[in-house]
């Protein structure tokens, strides 16, 4: 299937192809990106990736992408969103002077998340002092939060451009006196550290992986510790909508709850029942989004008032590993 694109403004694209249905599991979509005309193309870039970057192309030309799937098999098909969308303008917080305040969530979920992007990020002043930490920050920028307890998660989501291998860093101390805390792990988005202290600023430092600078966009998510204080609301849902969450891992355990011998990673929510009778669980764990991967172990335990109509029941789920 061709596309045709005609760019007004923007050298600088980001180009999605996300399957939707297929002939099977393990149905691929590639995309190419032609410039010239239908019958004298030239092939700029071909990608295996859902999402890639065209660069250097000229506002007011028109452009094609050709999708297919990776596989020769005969009768493969799939259906699919197709996105074309320009990147935001380039990142303003490029030193820690400029860093953007990034709201942190007190609960466990990410309900306020901050926009951020490595587009024209140069390298800060801020030696990689030790801990040494992976990657070449020449492309560096910045975000500050208050911590509201001494253990945060911090998470790098919606990932996209030129690269999804990111590294950071946090630091405590002013901009003039940076003293850093900790390196996220190499490969990884993600991080939890306890060590906070609860009012303090401290410094989000996010660069790539790649010895050349990239174009990238992401949003920085930090959340808390789920408590049964802080736990979530987790409205019903049917078997062909199901509800998706993220897990918990990194905290520590609260010991033997009811039935459950250990709670290790625990995760609150809230149910609202509106009407008597049964209620049924169905909960499934799975190394990724769709379900399609290997599946983990995952226990829960629920409470709630039996004696009123409206019942307010608090559900508590354990895992022993991360999504």
């Amino acid at each position: 299937m061709m596309f045709g694109l005609n760019l007004q403004q923007r050298a600088v694209q980001f180009i999605t192809v996300n399957p939707l249905l297929s002939s099977g599991s393990t149905v691929e979509l590639n995309h190419t990106v032609f410039s010239g005309t239908c019958g004298a193309l030239t092939t700029l870039y071909c990608s295996a990736a859902s999402t890639s970057v065209a660069t250097g192309l000229t506002p007011g030309n028109v452009y094609y992408v050709r999708v297919y799937t990776k596989g020769n098999a005969v009768g493969q098909w799939a259906s699919f969103a197709f996105c074309v969308k320009s990147p935001p303008p380039p990142a303003t917080n490029d030193e820690c002077i400029t860093a953007i305040p990034v709201q942190v969530n007190a609960s466990g979920q990410c309900q306020f998340t901050t926009g951020g992007n490595l587009i024209g990020a140069t390298a800060s002043t801020v030696p990689n002092s030790p801990p040494t930490c992976t990657g070449n920050a020449n492309d560096d920028v910045w975000f500050s939060f208050v911590a509201g307890a001494d253990q945060h998660f911090i998470n790098l989501t919606d990932v996209e451009g030129t690269t999804t291998n990111l590294n950071f860093a946090v630091y405590s101390g002013t901009c003039g006196a940076l003293v850093k805390e900790f390196c996220s792990d190499p490969n990884s988005l993600n991080n939890s550290f306890t060590g906070y202290v609860v009012g303090q600023t401290y410094y989000l430092r996010v660069w790539s992986n790649a010895a050349q600078s990239q174009i990238v966009t992401f949003n920085v998510c930090i959340k808390s510790v789920s408590t049964c204080e802080t736990a979530e609301p987790l409205c019903a849902g049917g078997l062909t909508q199901p509800l998706i969450f993220p897990n918990t891992t990194g905290t520590t355990g609260i010991g033997q709850v009811a039935c459950l011998f250990s709670a290790p990673n625990p995760t609150f929510y809230y149910l609202q029942v509106n009407e008597t009778g049964a209620l049924t669980y169905e909960i499934r764990q799975s190394t990724t989004t769709n379900f399609t991967g290997n599946g983990i172990d995952v226990d829960f335990a629920a409470w709630g008032l039996s004696r009123v109509r409206k019942v307010a029941t608090r559900l508590l789920l354990k895992t022993v590993r991360n999504v």
